[in-house]
Parts: structure tokens; C-alpha cells; sequence
């Protein structure tokens, strides 16, 4: 697996139906309501993420401000394979492929 780390000014696209508009990913998550609208936001997300048969599989979200463990059930935002997969997931999954240069950049 891999990490990549990004903080609260990253912006990635959000699709909506006039267009593309960009919007910090940070907030995006929130928006989303993967992170509680009266809790304080993270600093920092770590997204980890491997190659699975020559493509970019996203993992999980974690919260990176501080702290945490990264591993599954700790700190985690965001799991992809949650079995309550909704759309909020897979428009927040396609802005992260389109825009987060995930292979661009990771430890």
C-alpha cells in the first residue's frame, strides 16, 4: 500500500451538473458528510491506495493531523470497500483519481 498526504488547501474538481468546480478536498469530504458538519475539520488526510491489475485502487481515508494510525478502523475517514458504499463514495472516488495525482506523488 501506499500513502499520500494532503492538506487542507488541496483542491481537487467536483463535478456538478453546469460543470467542474473546484473545491478544497478537505471540505469536499465534509460536504459529503463523511466527517460530522459540527466537527472541526482535519489539517491534513492521508489517502492510501495501492495498484491492483495495472490501476489505482483507493483504500481508505485517514485523518493525518497529529497522530493516528492509518491502518483500517483507526482514524479512518473514508473506506472504500465499507459495505454501505454509496454514490457520496464514488463521486468522492472519481475526484480523487481525476485530480489528486495520486501516482504522482506518494511515500
Amino acid at each position: 500500500m501506499r500513502e499520500t498526504y494532503y492538506d487542507n488547501m488541496f483542491m481537487v474538481g467536483k463535478h456538478e451538473s453546469g460543470g467542474i468546480t473546484d473545491v478544497y478536498l478537505i471540505d469536499y469530504i465534509k460536504e459529503l458528510g463523511f466527517i460530522d458538519k459540527n466537527a472541526l475539520k482535519p489539517l491534513s488526510i492521508g489517502i492510501v491506495w495501492e495498484y491492483k491489475d495495472e490501476e489505482i485502487h483507493v483504500d481508505h481515508i485517514y485523518n493525518n493531523t497529529g497522530v493516528y494510525d492509518s491502518s483500517p478502523g483507526k482514524g479512518v475517514i473514508v473506506d472504500f470497500n465499507d459495505e454501505t458504499y454509496s454514490k457520496e463514495h464514488e463521486d468522492l472516488y472519481d475526484s480523487i483519481l481525476m485530480y489528486a495525482e495520486l501516482d504522482n506523488t506518494f511515500l
